[in-house]
């Protein structure tokens, strides 16, 4: 299990690795959204591509998308840009998508299967709320 983080000017980018624990993925999200520089955050890209295919919750599923719609809401040019392929990790991306709720302007994750696709629709999405640019 990993969860790694890399830090960039307007972003983050999360690469999951093996079976990571519910807890352990939303200890990671809360540290980065504690973080001094989540208010600058344009961007989170969040790959799934070597996540294990654990069967997941409807719960946990819930409570995961919970956690950072709440984030969202503190920063609301934050946009999450989901990288899977393999169809049970696609099927749980979907899942916490369609959770999301779309009030008070947060918008729903994009699901990529690439990271050059995430960074592709990064670059050609609307501008942000703010006006701020990548």
């Amino acid at each position: 299990m990993a969860v790694d983080i890399a830090w960039e000017d307007r972003g983050v980018v999360l690469t999951l690795s093996g079976a990571v624990p519910l807890d352990v993925l939303v200890d990671h999200c809360r540290r980065i959204a504690a973080d001094h520089r989540f208010d600058g955050l344009r961007y989170s890209i969040v790959d799934l591509r070597s996540l294990s295919p654990e069967p997941v919750s409807e719960h946990s599923v819930e409570e995961l998308a919970a956690e950072n719609w709440a984030a969202h809401l503190s920063n609301g040019n934050l946009r999450t840009f989901l990288i899977a392929e393999h169809p049970p990790v696609l099927s749980v991306a979907q899942r916490y998508r369609d959770v999301i709720p779309t009030a008070l302007g947060v918008e729903k994750p994009t699901i990529c299967s690439s990271p050059e696709q995430a960074r592709e629709a990064l670059v050609l999405a609307a501008p942000y709320p703010s006006g701020a640019g990548i």
